[in-house]
């Protein structure tokens, strides 16, 4: 766990339901930083193609147990399968039921 505050709160953003890149994180069994990384590479992939990233991540932060303000990604249901995408196939498979059940818990549309 990552010891933070609210990681499965789930927010909507401009109408559009995102997850934290915390909770993405622990989808794709990676450390948070290494995804973090991995997200500002695809936002700026997505940026040479002119391709608005704010459909797939949207920078926020979130707060520790410890009081600190660190950084994340608020992720939509289009970032969620870009992410997956990338993954194996296992994985891929595993990210995809979880997504689907994340969205739909907390009344996403999916």
């Amino acid at each position: 766990m990552h010891g933070i505050m609210n990681i499965f709160t789930k927010e909507k953003t401009d109408k559009v339901q995102t997850i934290k890149s915390l909770e993405v994180a622990d989808m794709v069994e990676k450390q948070h930083n290494e995804l973090l990384k991995d997200i500002r590479r695809y936002v700026e992939q997505l940026s040479e193609g002119k391709i608005p990233h704010s459909d797939f991540f949207i920078e926020s932060t979130y707060v520790t147990e410890q009081n600190k303000t660190m950084p994340c990604f608020d992720v939509t249901k289009k970032g969620c399968e870009f992410i997956a995408n990338k993954l194996t196939r296992r994985k891929r498979c595993g990210i995809h039921r979880e997504v689907y059940q994340s969205f739909s818990r907390y009344g996403g549309l999916y």
